[in-house]
């Protein structure tokens, strides 16, 4: 099994197909399958005007009903450990970017050895930004073997 970025981004590509099988979205993404219009920077949440460059690995926007709005990060073992600091702010982003749509979702794939800090930090992020109404999804490698072998 390759676990490299776009394994990731792929992984929340086909929770999303799976998931809302009659939905129509927008997508944003690096993957191939999307015919990708140019992805959006994210506001700095904490600095008024300032605008760095925070984009999700995938975006995907309900055609019908822009409200229903799904960030997906994906990262490799290395990529989360090695700029923790870097992670945090980019959820800070997310959250931020989701607070404002009445069905936000985030949808985080990475290795399944970093679910529970993953998931931790996720809801630290959420107390944070008071955004309990966001839910969220962590997604990992060996969930998608488990369903490789159910199948």
């Amino acid at each position: 099994m390759k676990n490299d970025h776009n394994f990731y981004v792929q992984l929340i590509n086909d929770y999303i197909l799976e998931t809302y099988p009659h939905n129509k979205f927008y997508w944003e993404s690096d993957l191939e399958v999307h015919s990708n219009v140019p992805k959006i920077p994210i506001a700095n949440p904490t600095k008024i005007g300032e605008r760095l460059l925070k984009i999700p690995d995938l975006v995907a926007v309900d055609q019908f009903d822009p409200s229903f709005t799904i960030l997906g990060e994906a990262k490799t073992f290395y990529d989360y450990l090695k700029d923790p600091q870097r992670v945090s702010e980019q959820l800070d982003y997310y959250f931020n970017r989701l607070k404002y749509k009445k069905k936000g979702l985030l949808i985080c794939a990475l290795p399944h050895a970093l679910k529970v800090q993953a998931s931790n930090l996720i809801n630290r992020k959420r107390n944070q930004w008071d955004v309990s109404q966001i839910k969220y999804i962590v997604l990992t490698d060996l969930e998608y073997a488990i369903n490789i072998l159910k199948n």
